[in-house]
């Protein structure tokens, strides 16, 4: 076995660290590449990387379209119109009576369509309205009895429906990307409770520019 390619890694890092005083893997990595590949490779590299998050953009956007697409399936021949009501009736099964403007942020929709989604739910007997003994000004809404037995009832579906959207994934493959899908959904929540009406520089500048090592 040969050890030259690994005397030389060292002989590099042993000059990165004089040069620049840093002992940091990551500074010098970028350092070794563009010591052997030139400053060309490192905006290849940083090219790469917006193709990435591009990528990752429409990935998610042509993912959404199909995830909705099987829940218009899934709620035909129901009391349910769409997919934030779908969502609202999980939200309130899994979290019980909510406020009205917690129960829309929850599930991720503007103040004004959420109010027009949770009338629709109360005059179709889903969901039950009540005033909120903690406020007199808000209102708090649950699930009625014939809401739980929807919800209950579509359980099957509704796990047929996530077995399709993860598609051709291995189980190995399901357990690797669902916490890479959940910390991008704990990343994304603040922004929308938050910074909602913000700007995407904004938005930007104050949760991916700030971060270390961005």
């Amino acid at each position: 076995m040969s050890y030259q390619p690994i005397k030389a890694l060292i002989d590099h890092f042993e000059a990165f660290e004089s040069s620049t005083g840093q002992t940091d893997l990551g500074q010098f990595a970028s350092w070794l590449n563009n010591t052997l590949n030139g400053p060309q490779a490192e905006e290849a590299v940083e090219q790469k990387a917006e193709q990435v998050d591009q990528g990752i953009l429409q990935s998610f956007g042509e993912l959404s379209h199909h995830a909705r697409h099987y829940v218009k399936k899934l709620v035909r021949d129901t009391p349910l119109s769409s997919w934030n009501d779908l969502v609202v009736v999980i939200v309130l099964y899994h979290m019980g009576s909510q406020r009205k403007s917690d129960v829309i942020q929850q599930s991720l929709m503007d103040l004004s369509p959420g109010i027009e989604v949770l009338k629709r739910l109360i005059k179709r007997g889903i969901i039950i309205e009540e005033p909120d003994p903690a406020d007199k000004r808000a209102k708090r809404v649950e699930l009625s009895k014939e809401g739980r037995a929807l919800y209950e009832s579509l359980q099957s579906e509704i796990q047929i429906a996530g077995q399709i959207v993860a598609g051709n994934l291995t189980t190995k493959e399901k357990w690797l990307i669902l916490p890479l899908l959940q910390k991008l959904v704990h990343f994304h929540q603040p922004i929308f409770v938050d910074d909602t009406g913000a700007s995407l520089q904004d938005i930007f500048r104050k949760y991916i520019k700030s971060r270390p090592g961005t």
